[in-house]
């Protein structure tokens, strides 16, 4: 973990942050790349800020005693024509605790192609 850092609460914050902005970085770079938007750096900015405070929450393994609950709205898309896309998953019962992990291949109708789910050991919700 980063040494310069006193304590490793903030030490975590900051990898949380770095994970979040470069993750902000490589979806801002698909956009540019496979569908030829052009971006706008201070919205990618604001999107890796709430990627932050998303991953922080769930990392903290603090007692929750009542805290505030983040609810993340999800929606699928089907991929392109003549694409397969991957969408992966993980969990763990306890933080941290017996955890596995699973995908899905779906077609460009959204019909599934194959899926495969494991156990992964014993890890925090973040990791699974």
């Amino acid at each position: 973990m980063v040494k310069c850092l006193e304590n490793e609460a903030d030490a975590r914050m900051w990898m949380t942050t770095l994970g979040a902005g470069l993750w902000a970085i490589w979806l801002a770079r698909n956009e540019i790349i496979f569908n030829e938007k052009p971006q706008q750096p201070l919205r990618w900015v604001i999107k890796a800020r709430k990627m932050t405070e998303i991953m922080a929450a769930i990392v903290d393994t603090r007692p929750q005693n009542g805290a505030e609950k983040i609810e993340i709205n999800v929606k699928w898309d089907c991929p392109p024509n003549s694409w397969i896309k991957l969408n992966t998953d993980g969990s763990s019962l306890g933080n941290p605790g017996t955890a596995g992990a699973g995908c899905l291949f779906r077609d460009e109708n959204g019909r599934l192609i194959m899926a495969i789910a494991t156990p992964i050991a014993f890890y925090t919700a973040f990791l699974a």
